[in-house]
């Protein structure tokens, strides 16, 4: 019974919420997580394996860092005195990698769309009729949902380099 809804919610065009404690059905069907962190709803753009790995990913860093925190808190103290501080103006490197994220917000925009589109094309049953017409659209299908993920993964870095900058 699982599997039937998760094709029929494959299937589905439209929004749903889910909310469970079985991963494998999670993981078949989200392509977006919301989680909470610091008393506070966060969203990651992405499936449940990769929002796992992010999220290791991310466990590991802050392990490194608290093990940093520790080396500098047990060195020795120096006392600096504070400075006028003027807020700093964004960078050329930052400009340019929002640029870049705006960039691939539109790739991704488009990229849905147009999945929508060829999805629409494979949800006509006149079209199982013609096997060149289905072979093509499924490859056309399949060429999307990769260039997608693609374009996911690079969004995902961008943000991540536009974090550290």
């Amino acid at each position: 019974s699982v599997n039937i809804l998760v094709q029929a919610l494959d299937q589905y065009e439209g929004t749903f919420v889910l909310v469970s404690h079985d991963r494998h059905f999670i993981s078949q069907v989200a392509n977006k997580i919301w989680y909470i962190e610091d008393h506070q709803i966060k969203e990651y753009p992405g499936t449940y394996d990769e929002f796992c790995i992010w999220q290791e990913d991310n466990s590991k860093q802050l392990a490194v860092s608290s093990e940093q925190l520790k080396k500098v808190e047990a060195q020795p103290k120096i006392e600096v005195k504070p400075q006028n501080v003027v807020a700093q103006p964004k960078t050329n490197a930052t400009k340019k990698i929002e640029k870049e994220i705006d960039e691939i917000e539109q790739k991704i925009s488009d990229l849905e769309k147009n999945k929508a589109i060829i999805e629409e094309k494979l949800a006509d049953p006149t079209i199982y009729g013609d096997t060149v017409a289905l072979q093509k659209t499924n490859l056309d299908y399949e060429k999307i949902k990769s260039d997608l993920e693609n374009a996911n993964e690079i969004w995902e870095a961008k943000m991540m380099e536009l974090e550290t900058v």
